[in-house]
């Protein structure tokens, strides 16, 4: 029997099998650090806790060509998740506060210093895979318009449909989702040891014509301030549908 792997990214069994993808060192302290921040950035996308049903692994032999590392401001590693047993192949980043670059192998690792990432993780192609009978991965029910997500990554286009077309109406709209991120960062910005993992929205911007379209770059910011802005966006009458891809 195999020896059962409890951390998200398990440094002693990684170790010893890396050999057959790649030759460049990693060492113990750097995945064990590793393995609790891409946790909480994977559940901070995806909503998702994993309980042994989402980990970091070694995939098999053909990868290798796949595999690729890159050293500089914000470091990166072409990686995999497995979901149950699917590979789900991901971009690894990692980057620090302080402007030093850190590499696998360092063993003296400032463990608030240094950010680890998932770039691009769709939340949506994830819980299809994890929970394929689940239709909203926001698990919002009751909402009075319409809602529609086609992929959730941390590039978004959110394209709202007012009842009645209007320039108020939209401006309206427009302003309570600058309140609502606003406020999110604000808070973020205030949680300066990340106890609360909330992670900051880079930028947003607007287009209107007769419907509303943001596009949002989520940065590092967990996907509950979705939840928090369609909630918001409910209490107006206004709104028909909302689309997100």
């Amino acid at each position: 029997m195999g020896k059962k792997r409890l951390n998200f990214w398990d440094a002693e069994y990684f170790i010893e099998r890396k050999e057959r993808i790649t030759n460049l060192e990693f060492s113990k302290e750097f995945i064990d650090i590793a393995s609790k921040k891409l946790e909480r950035n994977f559940k901070s996308k995806t909503g998702i806790k994993s309980r042994g049903n989402v980990i970091i692994e070694l995939p098999s032999a053909f990868f290798k060509d796949k595999f690729s590392y890159s050293s500089g401001d914000v470091s990166k590693i072409q990686w995999a998740l497995i979901l149950y047993d699917y590979f789900y192949p991901v971009e690894i980043n990692w980057s620090s506060k302080s402007g030093r670059i850190y590499v696998p192998s360092d063993i003296d690792i400032e463990e608030s210093d240094i950010i680890f990432w998932f770039e691009d993780l769709d939340a949506i192609k994830v819980h299809e895979i994890l929970y394929p009978t689940i239709q909203n991965p926001l698990k919002l029910d009751s909402l009075h318009f319409d809602l529609n997500i086609k992929s959730m990554n941390q590039n978004l286009i959110i394209d709202i449909e007012p009842n009645i077309v209007g320039d108020l109406i939209l401006l309206n709209i427009e302003n309570m989702v600058i309140r609502v991120f606003q406020k999110w960062n604000e808070k973020a910005l205030k949680d300066s040891n990340d106890k609360l993992g909330l992670g900051l929205i880079h930028s947003w911007s607007f287009h209107k014509e007769n419907n509303l379209e943001i596009r949002v770059d989520m940065g590092s910011a967990d996907v509950t301030v979705l939840k928090k802005l369609l909630l918001e966006l409910d209490t107006l009458d206004t709104i028909k549908a909302i689309n997100i891809e």
